[in-house]
């Protein structure tokens, strides 16, 4: 049975760290770094070779903010599940804004995807419904 049919369960602001499919888990960087995002309030230590990468996701009534903080810099694929594609969206990457293009942010039927530049620390803030 695919992945993406086998039903399981994840528990509310789970961060799921994952890869592009490959044979066998490459012996440099992963880069990009593909986040499974599920709303809700936790964090995430990601240990590698490379250093420790810090995750946290807050979650109110009205916004979700994601916060990246690694010591490598490499680019994400972050997937929002349950979230369709919010009004307002800020993104601050190594403290400056970044603008969000029709390319980086697409809506998928489950979940909302977002793809980053390289950086090291970034601050997502999506305007949830």
């Amino acid at each position: 049975m695919p992945l993406e049919k086998l039903p399981i369960f994840v528990r509310s602001g789970t961060i799921l760290p994952m890869m592009k499919q490959s044979d066998r888990i490459p012996e440099q960087m992963i880069d990009p770094l593909i986040l499974q995002i599920y709303p809700g309030n936790d964090s995430y230590t990601f240990n590698e070779a490379e250093g420790t990468s810090k995750f946290k996701i807050q979650q109110n009534s009205s916004v979700m903010t994601f916060f990246i903080e690694s010591r490598v810099e490499r680019s994400f694929i972050l997937r929002f599940m349950k979230i369709e594609k919010p009004e307002k969206i800020r993104i601050t990457i190594n403290g400056h804004i970044f603008k969000v293009s029709a390319v980086d942010m697409v809506q998928y039927k489950n979940y909302l995807q977002l793809k980053t530049p390289r950086l090291r620390s970034a601050v997502i803030k999506l305007g949830v419904k």
